[in-house]
């Protein structure tokens, strides 16, 4: 990865204007930084005081290795945001989808061992919901307001799931009183109440990754969220 990296900054003349390099948590992105500055270090230095030295003739370049390795801000919020997730135990869509699944087959009437996360449940009355367009039509005699699918590999689409669901509460709970399948999973008030605690913290990570995410995000946009 260095030899590549450090073929591409001299096809475009760039060795000395690296400055840094930003990635994930990935081992081999430090290793990657440790290695070209090993290799630009043949014919730069990183340090100043030998910048002007008569006895190295090499330039002064920018980039200095371990030091010059950002780690992508979007990524650790994503982290964050996961980690916070897995701990109110959400499981995931692909486990919902294989229960949902399996009921179909099986014409198993009535939800059995169901979570006890509120927000799992959620996630299993939504994705059930979304199973059927009957189901989909019914929910909309009751709300004008949508669901949406989640997926795993993006928590905020879990965010989007919590923020439709909280809108449509009341349409949520007369499918969960209509459906007798549901009935095992129905939310307290408590719960609701809960679920919009939940999103009231997830929100800000959602916030602040579309922040770092734009074209061009400053360095003062980035140091506030720190």
């Amino acid at each position: 990865m260095a030899h590549e990296t450090l073929t591409i900054l001299k096809r475009f003349n760039l060795e000395r204007k690296l400055v840094a390099i930003t990635g994930d948590n990935a081992s081999n992105n430090p290793t990657l930084c440790r290695q070209l500055h090993k290799l630009l270090s043949k014919d730069f230095t990183s340090d100043i005081t030998l910048a002007d030295c008569p006895f190295d003739s090499r330039e002064l370049m920018q980039f200095k290795g371990d030091q010059s390795f950002v780690r992508c801000l979007a990524h650790i919020l994503n982290l964050i945001a996961k980690a916070i997730l897995k701990a109110l135990n959400v499981g995931s869509h692909r486990d919902v989808k294989k229960l949902i699944y399996e009921m179909a087959e099986k014409r198993i009437e009535s939800f059995t061992n169901t979570p006890r996360s509120a927000i799992a449940r959620l996630r299993l009355i939504v994705l059930w919901l979304l199973a059927s367009e009957q189901r989909i039509l019914k929910f909309y005699e009751y709300s004008d307001v949508g669901l949406d699918y989640d997926v795993d590999t993006r928590w905020n689409a879990l965010l989007k799931i919590l923020e439709l669901a909280i809108r449509s509460k009341k349409a949520i709970d007369l499918m969960c009183e209509e459906y007798i399948v549901l009935e095992p999973l129905k939310l307290s008030a408590t719960e609701w109440n809960f679920l919009g605690e939940i999103y009231e913290v997830m929100l800000p990570f959602y916030e602040k990754t579309l922040l770092v995410s734009q074209d061009a995000p400053t360095i003062t946009q980035a140091t506030a969220i720190y």
